[in-house]
């Protein structure tokens, strides 16, 4: 074994220093799908399935399955037809879009143009002699 390790440090050293230079850089370099986060990985599926996110039904049950991205809990979509009309109503005023109110304020305007002239009138210099 010590001789095989010497064999090896000789043919290392053996090498040119330019060879070694590059298989450095060639292993720094490499990429993957596993590089830093610079940007995002482009995948069109995540690696791995996340275990124990919730499928909630519409009737209240539940069921545990393996998913690709990591949630807590998933909502099945209820199906309006089946609903009382009060729940109906209600689901489907949730749908339509919110209008938006727009509030216009009055505000009181209390200036007086000549009260502002009589002030610069009553302040100029040499008005009191």
């Amino acid at each position: 074994e010590q001789r095989m390790s010497a064999q090896l440090q000789r043919l290392w050293s053996q090498l040119a220093p330019q060879s070694r230079q590059l298989s450095a850089l060639l292993t720094c370099i490499r990429g993957n799908a596993h590089r830093a986060s610079l940007a995002p990985i482009r995948r069109r599926h995540f690696p791995r399935q996340y275990p124990g996110v919730l499928l909630l039904q519409p009737d209240g049950s539940t069921i545990r399955l393996r998913y690709t991205e990591p949630r807590c809990v998933l909502h099945m979509p209820v199906d309006i037809s089946t609903c009382s009309a009060a729940v109906r109503a209600k689901k489907l005023a949730g749908r339509q879009p919110k209008i938006a109110v727009r509030r216009v304020e009055e505000f009181e305007d209390t200036f007086d143009a000549d009260e502002l002239l009589n002030e610069a009138e009553m302040a100029k210099p040499g008005r009191f002699k």
